[in-house]
């Protein structure tokens, strides 16, 4: 029974496979880009779309919130956010289902400063309330005088928009790449906001124009590639000239991550991640590394390996988006146990691994000291590969302080 319920799987993941080599799964909805689409399109003078409205009617809890993802479990700022959209798109427009829903939830007043900024692009809260006050440019001065050490410990405020001025400072060099991405538009939307077409706009706007990608996204990930999207129709507004391609094909690189049911997901894909476990997966279930599924998914993890040795979670073929330790650790796991152990992909892989490893033994995603902490389930899968390589020495360091991060119980607590 075992046995043939295995092998129905091997086949039903084989029959998943694409045409180039890759496994690519789908990803759920999720609020927070779903939500920011709405806000675009409000933006450009257009009502909420069918799709959106359905996703969110579909969503609403029980109890009237909304969760954050697929964990049905009410989440306070994606529901604040959700009554803020929807409160925005009625007023372009009467629905009963949307005014129905709206009704039915709790009055929740959002309190983080990206579900603030959309509210106030939507009309739904005022600049005064989104906008850095002078106190706050103050404070980010000073601090950025401080010892790296500590500096480098600071987290922007939750609740109100970081001063533009930050982008100035080693407080924004030392935060994590996702965390300046993210940034970015936000303190361009709050600069144009504030203080105009000033010189800080300019350099954020260049900033920002330089890191889109090829596919018309910012880190083809879509909340950030929607603030960036939203920032450059604030330029636009603003009568800054020579935004409306990138604006159009950021639209467009959204509208592709929109998923059947209505909804947008966070990501366009994570199929590196998909085709490294699956490699994994198909040879633990004993398929043969000479199997044709496998030899065409290492084939395709090769060919969109990054030219600094490691993986991005998902495969392109141009450059720009940034190799990571989680999915470089499975992809040089996967090809070592698939007999490609001697390969120059591997060698590079590994290499970028221990390039990469923190002085105290752990991983982060991206570049330690920049904003990158330790994670758990990255280092245990970098010791994995480590193992698989030879390389022990650094193996041990990572198992060390996975030793060290481990809760009194036993357990361990992860980044996600």
């Amino acid at each position: 029974m075992i046995r043939e319920t295995v092998l129905g799987l091997i086949e039903k993941l084989k029959s998943l496979q694409k045409e180039d080599g890759r496994f690519e799964g789908l990803l759920s909805s999720n609020t927070y880009p779903t939500c920011s689409f709405a806000v675009i399109e409000m933006m450009r003078g257009e009502a909420m779309d069918e799709g959106i409205a359905g996703w969110l009617i579909e969503r609403q809890l029980p109890d009237g919130m909304w969760p954050l993802d697929t964990s049905n479990r009410g989440d306070e700022e994606a529901t604040a956010l959700v009554r803020t959209v929807i409160s925005a798109a009625l007023k372009r427009g009467d629905d009963p289902r949307l005014r129905d829903a709206l009704r039915r939830s709790p009055d929740i007043r959002p309190s983080l400063f990206h579900v603030k900024l959309m509210g106030a692009l939507c009309g739904e809260l005022g600049w005064g309330e989104v906008l850095p006050g002078r106190a706050l440019r103050t404070a980010v001065k000073l601090l950025s005088l401080l010892p790296r050490p500590i500096r480098s410990k600071l987290k922007p405020p939750l609740s109100t928009i970081p001063p533009p001025e930050l982008f100035r400072t080693p407080i924004f060099d030392d935060l994590f790449i996702a965390e300046q991405h993210t940034l970015v538009p936000i303190l361009l939307i709050a600069e144009l906001k504030s203080r105009g077409r000033t010189k800080l706009a300019e350099e954020l706007l260049s900033w920002l124009l330089e890191r889109r990608l090829p596919d018309g996204s910012w880190f083809r990930v879509n909340f950030i590639t929607a603030l960036s999207v939203m920032a450059l129709m604030t330029c636009r507004e603003e009568g800054i000239p020579g935004l409306e391609r990138p604006i159009e094909e950021g639209i467009a690189w959204l509208e592709g991550t929109r998923n059947p049911d209505g909804g947008f997901r966070e990501a366009i894909n994570l199929n590196v991640w998909d085709t490294a476990l699956s490699v994994c997966s198909l040879l633990e279930a004993g398929v043969s590394a000479d199997d044709p599924s496998i030899k065409r998914a290492c084939e395709w993890l090769i060919s969109v390996q990054n030219g600094d040795g490691g993986w991005p979670f998902s495969g392109v073929d141009f450059p720009g988006l940034p190799s990571d330790a989680d999915d470089t650790a499975l992809s040089a796991l996967a090809l070592i146990r698939a007999g490609y152990g001697g390969s120059e992909a591997v060698s590079k892989g590994v290499r970028w691994l221990i390039e990469h490893q923190r002085p105290d033994g752990g991983w982060g995603t991206y570049v330690p000291g920049a904003g990158d902490v330790g994670c758990v389930s990255i280092t245990a899968h970098a010791a994995e590969a480590l193992k698989e390589a030879g390389r022990i020495e650094e193996m041990e360091r990572a198992l060390d302080w996975l030793e060290r991060n481990a809760d009194p119980d036993g357990s361990w607590d992860d980044l996600w």
